[in-house]
């Protein structure tokens, strides 16, 4: 039988403990201690020796400044006033910054897909112009790039009466930035958005009764069209609801009009346009007699609209007769120097005429034709009916709205405020006064004779498609691109897009070919080989690499103050001017873009979480 020394322990022969300045575990550890106080140390000695340079200049350590009247003026963004403090003037500026980022991250992931794909299309064109693109834009400066879009094509567009109109959408480009179509929320839109949480609500139950009972009963079930059914069904019930019962809109008219919706304003427009001027400036009786509808006379203006596009301005060259040369040409001997004085004018005036570009002279007959089109377009347009409201309401843009869907045209005369908005209904200057219920309520009480006005209310949608339309000379209604933000975020898609097709090209061609092949001898098409088998692998090698992307963007937007875009830099230096607190504004420039750029790496970061493989 096996036995045991009594002088040895059971555990065995105790090591050696290492010591502690051998042990690399605590070495690594004071190693790094000693790194962060030699850090602390550091930034402590520099901001010992800013507050004692800054005590000796007389500088204020402060951000008491934020408080102080900025007393000047933002171009865009939001609610602001030049008495408003610096505060509220970074804080529009961080806004900004903000907003032109996230609309240029959207755009540019979409650029950037759309982009990468097509560099592995098939199709040689398609390839060789997204190649063209990605190497021409990422090899140019984004600054110069900038500099290109603003002053060489944005202020280059043509006037506001003259605005381009791409594939007659409602879009129209002009010296003036850009106006697009807009969704604005009624009063009524709350209580709708609970009708859709309600929906979506319905259909995760349905999608878990409808699979409980597949796995049950063995049988497939159409679950999308079901969802998408009860979806619609839920939604369109909330629309009309909150359309005909929650609205608390209405409009302000003369009593004497007996206006009961917007229908009326098409009788009241159609009597005010001048049929008399129409026959004299030549439109025959059968036409006139035929506008008894605002659809003929929005048909009747657009063919009236086409003739004078139409029309194309006759060159004629012109004889440019220096007053030199005139004068050399009644002398009786026709001195030679005379004629070399006019030759010299003459010369001077040709380089004068080719460098100022002068526009082409038209004939008499053209000019004539020109001038009794638009006399016709102007005898059509001057009995709009002129609608005044608070800007930027829902009100105003639903009436805006109703009334051209009824192709009446409208004059929009919205104030800053409703005062004066009431103030110019009571001149007599508007048709109408549009807004909520209360609003009207309380500004027809102070009118002189309260009784020869009356309150119609109106439906609302709970969201109103606002649609831009030329009048006069500016386009109503939309939501409106400044030249300064189009042009910053066309330039930072553009640019940031080119990386991103990049990333997104190496992202596909990650992705074994095998998962292809697998996909094709499935049956599957190219799109759907695509969008379920090489995307979603793909993205675990987009997503890191694209975050950098993103980054890029949302720093490079403070390129914005070379074209006079007002984001936190362009606010901050003048902020910076004013008030002389140069370092604290350049702390909150680090700390905004600090910040803005964890928000960013933090969301992307969760998300790449989400969609990473999960190896076994």
């Amino acid at each position: 039988m096996a036995t045991t020394s009594p002088n040895l322990k059971p555990g065995g022969p105790k090591e050696a403990a290492i010591p502690f300045w051998r042990d690399v575990r605590i070495l690594g550890v004071i190693g790094q201690v000693i790194f962060i106080a030699l850090v602390l140390m550091g930034l402590g000695w520099l901001i010992a020796n800013f507050i004692e340079n800054s005590a000796i200049q007389g500088l204020q350590l402060g951000f008491e400044f934020i408080n102080t009247t900025a007393a000047f003026d933002i171009a865009e963004g939001i609610a602001y006033e030049s008495t408003d403090t610096f505060g509220r003037a970074l804080w529009v500026g961080l806004v900004n910054t903000i907003r032109v980022s996230i609309i240029g991250i959207i755009l540019t992931t979409i650029l950037g897909l759309v982009t990468g794909i097509a560099r592995l299309s098939n199709h040689w064109l398609i390839s060789k112009i997204a190649t063209i693109y990605v190497e021409t834009i990422r090899n140019i400066p984004l600054p110069v790039q900038l500099f290109f879009i603003y002053f060489g094509v944005v202020l280059k567009l043509p006037s506001v009466r003259n605005s381009v109109q791409p594939f007659g959408w409602p879009v129209y480009l002009n010296q003036r930035g850009v106006a697009l179509p807009s969704l604005v929320a009624t009063a009524s839109f709350p209580i709708w958005l609970a009708f859709v949480v309600l929906a979506v609500i319905l259909v995760l139950v349905l999608w878990l009764l409808q699979t409980w009972q597949e796995e049950k009963t063995g049988k497939s079930i159409n679950k999308i069209g079901s969802s998408i059914v009860a979806f619609l069904l839920v939604v369109g019930i909330g629309w009309w609801v909150t359309t005909n019962f929650s609205s608390n809109q209405a409009i302000m008219v003369a009593s004497s009009r007996k206006i009961t919706s917007f229908d009326d304003f098409e009788k009241i427009y159609l009597v005010k346009i001048d049929k008399d001027a129409l026959q004299e400036l030549g439109v025959d009786r059968t036409t006139v007699d035929r506008l008894t509808s605002t659809d003929a006379v929005a048909a009747l203006r657009a063919e009236f609209e086409a003739q004078l596009e139409a029309i194309e301005p006759e060159e004629v060259e012109e004889e440019a007769v220096p007053e030199a040369q005139a004068a050399g040409g009644t002398a009786e001997n026709g001195a030679e120097g005379s004629g070399n004085a006019a030759a010299n004018d003459e010369g001077t005036d040709e380089a004068v005429s080719e460098e100022e570009g002068a526009e082409p002279v038209v004939s008499e007959a053209t000019a004539a034709q020109i001038d009794v089109l638009e006399s016709r377009l102007d005898v059509l347009n001057d009995p709009a009916i002129i609608v005044c409201a608070l800007e930027g309401t829902p009100a105003a843009a639903n009436a805006a709205s109703q009334l051209r869907q009824r192709n009446v045209p409208i004059d929009d005369e919205s104030e800053r405020t409703m005062a004066r908005a009431a103030a110019a209904y009571a001149d007599g200057d508007c048709d109408l006064l549009t807004g909520t219920e209360a609003e009207l309520a309380a500004q027809r009480a102070i009118l002189e004779e309260p009784d020869q006005h009356e309150i119609v209310p109106i439906d609302a949608a709970p969201l109103i498609v606002s649609i831009p339309a030329p009048s006069g000379f500016n386009i109503q209604g939309g939501t409106k691109l400044s030249p300064e933000f189009f042009a910053l975020l066309a330039g930072l898609v553009i640019y940031t897009g080119a990386f991103a097709s990049e990333i997104v090209r190496a992202g596909i061609l990650a992705v074994s070919k095998g998962q292809s092949e697998a996909a094709r001898a499935l049956g599957l098409s190219e799109g759907q080989r695509l969008r379920l088998i090489v995307l979603p692998q793909a993205l675990r090698v987009i997503i890191p690499p694209m975050t950098s992307q993103y980054l890029n963007l949302t720093k490079n937007s403070s390129l914005a103050i070379a074209i006079g875009y007002p984001d936190l830099v362009a606010v901050g230096n003048t902020v910076l001017n004013q008030s002389g607190y140069a370092v604290q504004v350049v702390i909150i420039f680090m700390i905004s873009y600090l910040s803005l750029s964890l928000i960013i790496s933090a969301f992307l970061n969760w998300y790449n979480k989400k969609v990473a493989l999960v190896e076994r």
